[in-house]
């Protein structure tokens, strides 16, 4: 009996030394928003749907899949529809647009990146806003956006996903590369939304980049 004991005792041990890291990304939700932030582990799957012919609805079930849930059926149909047509901005060149803009007759969607430092970080996000001919805020069906901070080398460091129904804005708050090494860097943003109804085309997407597409340089 002891030795069966010993034996199960060491089996258990080993299993758990065995035991594989469990990856997960980062939830946040409120105020009717869902605020996903890529692990290690999805951000490398990320980096290589990069540059790959990818719906936007693949890349959030691949990346993000917890935002799947939230997601209305006829958002998803819309956004695996949605060609993500990456950006040049991997070639260290510089984006001659720096934000977004999806016009549709009486409204408009203006997207924005941002970049900025707060001591060893850099900090940066992506947002935009859905108005009429007055300037005044429009409520669309669904929003996401998509903001990723860009490395010198080709290599995305950190990503971010908002998502949101009925809403007229949507932004993924500010996010942080702690002990971010000198470089230059850049912030690029995919935006997303689904018109109300009767609006044809249905939906629209848009790139945009930090610092009018230069690489912004950190030390």
């Amino acid at each position: 009996m002891r030795r069966t004991m010993l034996v199960l005792i060491m089996v258990l041990c080993m299993t758990a030394f065995m035991t594989p890291a469990v990856f997960a990304n980062e939830v946040t939700e409120g105020e009717g928003i869902m605020e996903i932030t890529a692990d290690k582990e999805h951000l490398n799957i990320l980096i290589n749907l990069r540059g790959t012919e990818v719906s936007y609805g693949e890349v959030i079930e691949k990346v993000y899949p917890e935002a799947l849930k939230e997601i209305p059926k006829f958002v998803l149909n819309n956004m695996y529809n949605t060609p993500m047509n990456w950006s040049n901005s991997f070639n260290n060149q510089v984006i001659e647009e720096d934000t977004s803009d999806i016009t549709r007759g009486w409204f408009y969607v203006n997207g924005f990146s941002q970049i900025g430092a707060s001591g060893d970080n850099v900090r940066f996000k992506s947002y935009h806003t859905a108005t009429n001919d007055y300037g005044a805020l429009v409520e669309m069906p669904y929003m996401s956006v998509l903001s990723s901070l860009l490395y010198y080398d080709d290599t995305v460091v950190k990503s971010k996903f908002a998502s949101g129904t009925d809403i007229s804005s949507i932004t993924t708050s500010n996010q942080y590369y702690q002990n971010a090494p000198s470089g230059e860097y850049l912030t690029e943003g995919f935006h997303y939304v689904d018109f109300p109804d009767g609006t044809i085309p249905s939906s629209g997407s848009d790139w945009s980049y930090s610092n009018f597409g230069n690489w912004w340089e950190f030390n």
